[in-house]
């Protein structure tokens, strides 16, 4: 009697595995517009194509692109938005507009270390750091 009810223990949860499963594969064939009868490859398909044609739209690639144009079009527009940020041209190489980018930022810390815009890091880091120090130690003393 105990192996029988074990049995029917186990069948119940079979079955529940069963319809979570079921639930589960029409939810994803739902949301990917597949139909009812394709199986788990067809579905798979489906949403990548539905994935693919988002990100195509989202980086200005065409509709049907491959993801070799997706990549391409994503690096040129992360290359556009950085290159602007820095003060570079979008058709600069990677190389230009990483040290026009890292001269843009050393200037803007200079300027905020009180220091030429031209002064190298180890001058910008002792500045703001006596800064700090000084300004640390005011607030600590008006405690």
């Amino acid at each position: 009697m105990d192996s029988e009810k074990k049995k029917q223990e186990e069948e119940g949860w079979k079955d529940i595995g069963r319809k979570i499963e079921r639930q589960i594969k029409e939810e994803v064939k739902r949301a990917s517009d597949s139909a009812k009868s394709t199986d788990w490859k067809e579905t798979g398909k489906n949403i990548e194509a539905k994935v693919k044609a988002q990100m195509a739209k989202v980086v200005g690639a065409k509709p049907d692109a491959d993801w070799d144009e997706i990549g391409k079009n994503t690096e040129s527009s992360v290359k556009e938005s950085i290159s602007k940020w820095a003060g570079a041209k979008p058709d600069d190489d990677w190389k230009t507009i990483g040290e026009k980018a890292e001269a843009n930022v050393r200037s803007r810390m200079a300027d905020m270390a009180g220091v030429d815009p031209n002064a190298d890091w180890g001058e910008i880091g002792k500045r703001l750091s006596s800064s700090i120090r000084t300004k640390f130690k005011k607030w600590l003393d008006e405690e």
